[in-house]
């Protein structure tokens, strides 16, 4: 029960995170918005997923960055953004901030995009990376994968644990 009560604040707390950090880079009512949500949502599920095969939740990257680290640079994200103009600091484009030595190396499209875009995709691609290694954990831990299992067992019983992610109920 107390697990229930705790990842349940935990899903409500990622839609207080989401529109914390939306505000900060001002991506608010657009396109941006839905990719960080549909992120961090499907990467808070993929943990829950992780835990039903695996009896272990995730909660941190590595062994430095975890739960209470991301709290934390939020709190400094919102001081540091409490001093700054946020409309005009994140919708710079990169090649105005890197300047031109630096941005030149870079292709034009990510030269282009305004930092808060830039941030975007860095966030969209970090969870993308955090949900490929809760699969990977998944398909080859010991409980969905024994070793005594034959070669046609254990591929059953991996696509039955990547089956949930398309739907809880297949």
């Amino acid at each position: 029960l107390g697990q229930l009560f705790a990842h349940g604040f935990d899903c409500i707390c990622t839609l207080a995170h989401l529109a914390t950090v939306s505000s900060y880079v001002v991506c608010g009512g657009t396109y941006w918005y839905i990719l960080l949500q549909t992120t961090l949502q499907f990467a808070f599920f993929m943990a829950q997923w992780e835990e039903y095969f695996t009896h272990v939740l995730p909660h941190c990257a590595g062994k430095m960055i975890g739960v209470t680290e991301v709290n934390y640079s939020l709190g400094l994200l919102a001081l540091a953004n409490s001093l700054i103009d946020r409309e005009a600091f994140y919708s710079r484009t990169l090649s105005a901030i890197a300047g031109d030595s630096l941005a030149g190396n870079l292709p034009i499209f990510v030269r282009n995009l305004e930092l808060r875009h830039f941030l975007m995709t860095g966030w969209g691609i970090m969870s993308v990376v955090l949900m490929i290694l809760s699969i990977q954990r998944v398909i080859f831990h010991p409980r969905v994968a024994k070793p005594s299992f034959t070669t046609v067992q254990r591929l059953k019983q991996q696509v039955n644990a990547l089956s949930k992610l398309a739907t809880p109920f297949a």
